[in-house]
């Protein structure tokens, strides 16, 4: 009988650099305090070396833009898709008025990377779901140190992974100010404290949850020839609108309530069946 060594294992497990995305840097003083009146997550539980999801809200609600956000001892760094990080560093400016804040776009210099599969990984675990494997967010050269020892592949193969565990993600699935939190089951992934306090957008957010009223939950779904995008329906009757696919597998933000009253029937899109799959982590 052979045994697999620790350092095989680690070669088993898949790494990669996720491209399209920024990271922002936020120092001094009061950079807790700043950050923990803003984001949806609570700064004050981050330690040094930890990551974990968070997001900025509208006053209404709607998602500004979704993150990780680790801590290095010196800075909060917030790792977030690339095309929304201009607009998030004015966002954070605006709401910074006096404070003793630092704001700095470090996207050369910090890096963001995943890994996932059969292994040990040496970054925090990924806060959003402990199946998902673990995030690094460092400099190119230390994450690449860590990297080393495992299998790097294309980015194309994390997306597939996120696509298999039903996690949305910002560029992919949706846009900002589009969508509420729990649209993306944001919440279902430790994405939204509910006990922290104030945050922008709070008060909206907390009654959806409070009151049970989310019309709408992203759920994977399977099929042939799935589309970018298009109508899930039953018979006549919309149940979703697809967010994104590879042609097989993809996401659908989906209408609860419809979706009770379909009666069994054969859901379709663009005439071709599909099935809904209801997300592992989602307790409802």
């Amino acid at each position: 009988m052979s045994y697999t060594t620790r350092r095989e294992m680690n070669r088993i497990m898949k790494t990669c650099f996720l491209p399209d995305r920024a990271v922002i840097a936020i120092g001094g003083d009061e950079a807790e305090d700043f950050l923990q009146g803003l984001l949806t997550q609570d700064v004050s539980k981050l330690e040094i070396g930890g990551v974990s999801y968070s997001g900025l809200l509208t006053p209404q609600g709607k998602l500004i833009a979704d993150f990780f956000i680790a801590f290095d001892g010196k800075a909060y760094l917030i790792a977030c898709a690339e095309d929304i990080a201009k607009t998030l560093l004015q966002r954070l400016m605006l709401y910074r008025l006096r404070a003793k804040v630092t704001l700095e776009d470090v996207s050369d210099r910090i890096k963001i990377a995943a890994a996932w599969g059969d292994g040990d990984g040496q970054w925090p675990q990924d806060p959003r779901l402990a199946a998902l494997g673990f995030i690094g967010i460092g400099s190119k050269e230390n994450l690449k140190q860590a990297m080393q020892n495992w299998q790097t592949v294309d980015a194309n193969d994390y997306s597939q992974w996120l696509y298999e565990h039903a996690v949305p993600i910002m560029g992919r699935d949706f846009s900002t100010e589009q969508i509420f939190p729990t649209d993306i089951n944001m919440d279902a992934l430790n994405g939204v404290s509910y006990k922290k306090g104030c945050f922008v957008g709070q008060e909206v957010a907390s009654r959806m949850k409070r009151k049970g009223s989310m019309r709408k939950r992203t759920y994977g779904i399977k099929g042939d020839n799935l589309p970018a995008m298009g109508s899930v329906k039953a018979g006549t009757v919309t149940i979703g609108e697809i967010l994104s696919s590879n042609g097989k597998v993809g996401l659908c933000l989906t209408r609860l309530d419809r979706l009770a009253k379909t009666d069994n029937l054969q859901l379709t899109c663009e005439n071709n069946p599909v099935t809904l799959l209801p997300p592992s982590y989602l307790k409802e």
